[in-house]
């Protein structure tokens, strides 16, 4: 890769929220990139826990199951027996709740070496990222959005049911990293897979559109606004490369992709390496 990252991020409250409402995470340092999508709809302090897991990555790469564990399991620990007594004190009805369901949170990683372009990736969950330029690769396939994702728990061993996704791979002077919060992630690949017709590509889609899911429905839209017709890098990419400008641009660019449909309702995080 040989050049400096040149690096654009924000991360935006769904539509309709206060900030404070947030459960993304997101951490930009030193060559490593992370976003943690807590999940609201399960459990109890997802922000908090999508923070705790960004806060205490290792600047060193997580490459294998067993090392992800080791990292994980001490954070579990001291986040589980913390809320533990905070729930006990301050939410005692809540108490069952919590020692039921925990905290729950997606995990996107990525390390990147700026000098060689290499790069290890390590992925827990439906946040996905995207090398863009001399190449195209996505960290998840289109389909496995009709699927609930696994999410990384503060309750020991609720990280065990499926290992993490790793890969590795290396960058050139042309490309850029892409990481993005998993409604972001579902509008980016389906433009590109529209935009980009090609046989396996139209395959995919239409294997989607056939089924009977929300993700269909919202192919079976973006057909209809002729998605097709659109340029992936003139009239996708590069309007949300310059939305990241400012938190105010940002915000303004993804609620009008919300509010045209193209976008569904969440808190978007993202995060580019050019």
């Amino acid at each position: 890769m040989d050049k400096p990252n040149n690096e654009l991020y924000q991360s935006i409250v769904r539509p309709f929220e206060t900030d404070d409402k947030s459960e993304d995470r997101v951490r930009v340092q030193q060559g490593l990139y992370a976003i943690a999508d807590g999940a609201g709809g399960g459990g109890m302090y997802a922000s908090e826990w999508a923070q705790c897991l960004v806060d205490h990555l290792p600047i060193q790469p997580i490459t294998n199951a067993s090392s992800f564990v080791a990292w994980l399991t001490p954070l579990q620990n001291d986040f589980n027996a913390q809320k533990r007594v905070y729930t006990e004190q301050h939410v005692p009805d809540a108490v069952e709740k919590f020692k039921r369901e925990g905290s729950l949170s997606t995990l996107l990683v990525v390390w990147l070496n700026s000098e060689t372009g290499d790069y290890h990736l390590l992925s827990y969950g439906d946040s996905a990222a995207f090398v863009l330029g001399t190449q195209f690769w996505c960290s998840l396939s289109y389909d496995s959005f009709m699927e609930y994702p696994y999410l990384v728990g503060c309750k020991e061993n609720d990280a065990t049911a499926k290992d993490p996704l790793f890969a590795t791979g290396t960058l050139k002077k042309e490309d850029s990293l892409l990481l993005c919060s998993d409604t972001l992630a579902q509008y980016l690949l389906a433009a590109y897979l529209f935009t980009n017709p090609t046989p396996e590509h139209t395959a995919m889609l239409n294997s989607v559109m056939e089924e009977y899911h929300p993700l269909s429905q919202y192919s079976i839209d973006l057909q209809k606004m002729r998605m097709a017709n659109k340029n992936f890098e003139a009239d996708i990419l590069l309007p949300l490369k310059q939305a990241l400008a400012s938190e105010t641009d940002c915000k303004t660019y993804l609620y009008q992709l919300y509010n045209n449909k193209q976008l569904g309702a969440d808190d978007y995080s993202i995060i580019i390496v050019n």
